[in-house]
C-alpha cells in the first residue's frame, strides 16, 4: 500500500474520529447541541457549516469549550456579517477590559477578572423575585436591536439560573388570522426610563410590570422609542416574527394603555409563553450559548432561587448594522 492511501486513510480516520455531533433535543428542532468541538481549531468549512446551522436554527449550544474573553468575541462576529465594533450592552460597570463588547454578568463578588476588582455582580430587583421576559436592547432607543446575543456560563449555580426561551416566529405563526389583521402596522411604544423599571416589579408571568411608589431615585433623561410589532424575521422575507419586549413595554401607538395592556397579555398568554413554545436550557459550566435575539424572547429563573450560590458569565450583544425589516 502506497504512503499516499495510508495518508488518504489515516486523514480520513482522524477527521472522523474527531467530527463533532450536533443533536436537536426539541420536538421542533428548534434548539441544538454541538458536541465534541473546539471552536478555536475549527476549520473554514466548519465554520460555514455552522453559520449554515444557525441560519436555520436561532439557537445553538457548544458544550466545553475554554474560551477567553477575545476567542468568545471572535466567535460570536461569524453570525452577523454586519456586525460592527460598537459596544451597545448598558454594563458599564462590568464590561472586560481588553474586549469591552463583552461584559462580566452573574450574581457573585469578582476579586479582580479582566480589569473588574472588589466588584459585587447582582441583578436588579425586578429580576429577584420572578421571571422578567425581554429581548436584549429592544426598546432601548440607543442602538439597533443585536441579530446576536451569546452567553458564556463561567460558573453556574447548583440550584436554578436556567434559560428559558420561547420562539416569536412560531408565536406569530399560531396567532389567529384576525388578531393578525388587528396588529399588521401596529408599533410598540417603549421607554428607556431607569426610574420607570427600577420603581416597578413583576408579577409571576414575568411580563406584567407593575409600578411601584416605594423606590425614588434620580430622574434620567428618557428616550421614547417606536418598532414595529410585526417584522420580517430575516432578510429574506420569508418568515414573520414578533417583536416584543415586556421590560420597557408601554403601550401600543393607534391603542389605548387599556385596550394596549389586554392586547399585550393576550399575545404573550396565549401565543408567547405557553408550554409548547418554552426551551428551557440547564446551564454546565463552559457551555457557550449563541441566539438570535430578533427571533427569541429569553428571561432568567428568578435570582432569589440561587442568592446563595455564585453564578457568573460573559454576555455579548453584538452590535450590528442589519435593519429591522416591517412588514
Amino acid at each position: 500500500m502506497s504512503m499516499l492511501i495510508i495518508a488518504l486513510i489515516c486523514s480520513y480516520l482522524i477527521n472522523t474520529v474527531c467530527s463533532y455531533t450536533i443533536t436537536f433535543p426539541t420536538l421542533r428542532r428548534n434548539y441544538a447541541v454541538v458536541t465534541n468541538v473546539n471552536i478555536k481549531q475549527i476549520s473554514d468549512y466548519e465554520k460555514t457549516e455552522f453559520i449554515k446551522l444557525f441560519n436555520s436554527v436561532p439557537l445553538i449550544m457548544f458544550k466545553n469549550q475554554k474560551i477567553n474573553p477575545i476567542e468568545y468575541y471572535e466567535f460570536c462576529k461569524l453570525f452577523d456579517d454586519k456586525h460592527t465594533g460598537e459596544i451597545i450592552h448598558p454594563f458599564q460597570h462590568s464590561r472586560v477590559d481588553i474586549v469591552p463588547q463583552i461584559s462580566l454578568r452573574g450574581n457573585c463578588y469578582i476579586k479582580d477578572l479582566h480589569g473588574i476588582k472588589n466588584t459585587f455582580l447582582k441583578y436588579s430587583d425586578p429580576f429577584k423575585n420572578t421571571l422578567v421576559w425581554h429581548q436584549d436592547i429592544v426598546g432601548q432607543g440607543t442602538s439597533l436591536p443585536p441579530v446576536i446575543s451569546s452567553m458564556y456560563m463561567i460558573k453556574t449555580p447548583y440550584i436554578g439560573g436556567n434559560t428559558l426561551f420561547a420562539s416569536l416566529e412560531d408565536a406569530y405563526d399560531n396567532i389567529d388570522i384576525n388578531i393578525k389583521d388587528k396588529i399588521f402596522d401596529l408599533k410598540v411604544i417603549y421607554s428607556n426610563s431607569n426610574y420607570d423599571i427600577m420603581n416597578s416589579y413583576f408579577d409571576y408571568t414575568g411580563y406584567n410590570r407593575i409600578k411601584s411608589n416605594e423606590l425614588i431615585i434620580k430622574k434620567e433623561e428618557t428616550i421614547i422609542t417606536k418598532t414595529p410589532l410585526v417584522i420580517y424575521s430575516n432578510s429574506n422575507r420569508s418568515r414573520k416574527a414578533l417583536m416584543l419586549s415586556p421590560f420597557r413595554f408601554v403601550k401600543f401607538d393607534k391603542m389605548s394603555c387599556s385596550d394596549s395592556f389586554d392586547l399585550y397579555r393576550e399575545l404573550m398568554s396565549k401565543y408567547i409563553v405557553n408550554k409548547d413554545n418554552i426551551i428551557d436550557i440547564k446551564w454546565e459550566n463552559n457551555d457557550l450559548l449563541i441566539f438570535n435575539n430578533r427571533k427569541l424572547i429569553h428571561t432568567s429563573t428568578p435570582t432569589i432561587e440561587y442568592k446563595d450560590n455564585d453564578r457568573l458569565y460573559y454576555s455579548c450583544f453584538l452590535s450590528t448594522k442589519t435593519p429591522i425589516i416591517q412588514c
